[in-house]
């Protein structure tokens, strides 16, 4: 009989965290679905449940470390030991610095970077205990390497989740714990459901972007679950013409920043 398996997801009410549950629920694994909205949350429950497999709701802001702790506290007691954590649970925002408001970029930080802070420092001594075997799974953003406008503390929070994981990567690797982080595109999700834009071209934009997006959930949830069994540190799910800015950055950063201040210039109303 296989032994069974315990994973966290956080943000797992819609979009990435709910195709993350779906994917494990099928493989057997035991699930706390981790997410402040309870009734996306419980619809997530019950589709796991659908499919055969088995999960308990955990309403929690992961913006609270108390609550972190709280969770551990619960966990360690009901479960023999934890194999996976996924720290998906993130909000999106736009808007100029000096537009997007102090109290937004605290809420984004602490929503997408500090989240992941949290669920880490308060988790990493239990998953030290199961070496060779526990992961750690942390969704950042290509904003963490295209710093467009009006993203700047979307970017920076993301661009945070990159550092945290490669320094938590080489901490862990001596206890045998495995870290990825995903940098994944737009892709088709909940985000904007909570997003904070300063106007309403910037959320639409933002909308349309995830619309047409080739890419779905499932696609990187898949991709991230696969890449972190492997033992890949990075995990890229990223459209073609987002891959060719990258290289484009990469290649020639001062030319590329150049360009995207041109495009920003020639940018109609309400950019400008």
């Amino acid at each position: 009989m296989t032994e069974q398996n315990y994973a966290i997801i956080t943000g797992s009410g819609d979009g990435l965290g709910r195709a993350f549950a779906l994917l494990l629920a099928r493989e057997g694994w035991h699930l706390a679905l981790v997410d402040i909205e309870e009734a996306g949350n419980l619809e997530t429950l019950r589709l796991i449940q659908e499919a055969g497999g088995t999960a308990q709701c955990e309403q929690m802001d992961v913006r609270s470390p108390e609550s972190w702790q709280a969770l551990h506290d619960r966990l360690v007691i009901q479960w023999p030991r934890l194999d996976l954590l996924v720290n998906n649970a993130g909000v999106g925002g736009a808007g100029e610095v000096g537009d997007f408001t102090l109290d937004n970029w605290r809420w984004l930080i602490d929503s997408d970077l500090m989240s992941v802070v949290y669920g880490c420092h308060t988790l990493v001594g239990w998953l030290k205990q199961n070496s060779g075997r526990a992961r750690i799974i942390n969704i950042s953003s290509t904003s963490a390497e295209l710093s467009l406008p009006c993203m700047a503390a979307y970017c920076a929070a993301k661009s945070g989740v990159v550092k945290l994981s490669e320094s938590l990567y080489v901490e862990l690797s001596k206890f045998g714990v495995g870290v990825t982080v995903v940098v994944a595109g737009f892709f088709q999700s909940g985000l904007m459901k909570r997003a904070r834009t300063v106007n309403e071209f910037q959320r639409n934009f933002s909308a349309l972007s995830m619309q047409r997006s080739p890419i779905t959930a499932e696609m990187v949830a898949r991709a991230a679950l696969q890449g972190s069994l492997r033992g890949r540190f990075k995990v890229n799910v990223v459209p073609l013409k987002l891959r060719m800015y990258r290289w484009f950055n990469r290649l020639a950063p001062n030319l590329f920043q150049k360009y995207v201040s041109y495009v920003w210039r020639k940018s109609p109303p309400p950019y400008m």
